[in-house]
C-alpha cells in the first residue's frame, strides 16, 4: 500500500515536470491599456505598460515602459517610466520622468555589472552610485519577471528592488 503511494506521488511529479511550460518572454510589442477610475465611475485618466524586445546589440534585451496621464480638477500628473533590461530581466538602465502641474523631474539610473554599481542622476545634477547585486531588478522589470516566474509555478523569493532608491 505504501508502496503505491509511492508510486503514484513519483508519477505525478514526473508527470508534473513534463507538462511544465518553458520560459515565455512577453508578447512581441505587447501593450496593455487602463482606464484609471473613480469608483464612482468617474474617469481619472489612463496607465498604458508595453514590453518591446531590443532587436539590436547582443545580448538580446527588452525595454517596457510604463505611462500615467491622470488628471483631476486642478492637478495633473504626467508620469513616464521606462527599463532597458536582459532576457533574465536584470536591469540595464531605468529613466523616470515626472510632470506635477508646471514642476518636471527626470532622473535616470545606469546599471554596471562589471563594477557591480549603479549610477544615478536626478534633473542633470552630480550623478551618485550605490553598490548592485549580480542581478539587480527594478519595479518594472520585476513585474515582468514576476509574470514569468507565475507562468511557470515558482513564486520568486525576496530580493531588493531598484526604483530610484532600494525597496
Amino acid at each position: 500500500m505504501i508502496r503505491r503511494a509511492g508510486l503514484a506521488a513519483l508519477g505525478s511529479l514526473l508527470l508534473g515536470l513534463a507538462t511544465a511550460r518553458a520560459a515565455v518572454p512577453p508578447a512581441d510589442g505587447e501593450k496593455l491599456e487602463y482606464q484609471i477610475g473613480w469608483p464612482s465611475g468617474l474617469d481619472l485618466g489612463t496607465a498604458k505598460l508595453e514590453a518591446v524586445p531590443v532587436k539590436q546589440g547582443q545580448p538580446a534585451a527588452w525595454q517596457f515602459s510604463l505611462s500615467f496621464d491622470i488628471a483631476v480638477p486642478g492637478l495633473r500628473f504626467t508620469d513616464h517610466y521606462a527599463t532597458t533590461a536582459t532576457e533574465n530581466f536584470c536591469t540595464l538602465s531605468l529613466e523616470k520622468q515626472a510632470r506635477r502641474l508646471n514642476r518636471q523631474r527626470q532622473e535616470r539610473i545606469f546599471f554596471d555589472y562589471q563594477q557591480q554599481l549603479a549610477k544615478r542622476q536626478i534633473d542633470g545634477g552630480p550623478p551618485s552610485e550605490f553598490p548592485i547585486p549580480a542581478c539587480a531588478r527594478d519595479l518594472l522589470g520585476f513585474l515582468y519577471f514576476l509574470r514569468r516566474s507565475l507562468e511557470q509555478g515558482r513564486l520568486p523569493g525576496p530580493q531588493t528592488l531598484y526604483f530610484g532608491s532600494q525597496y
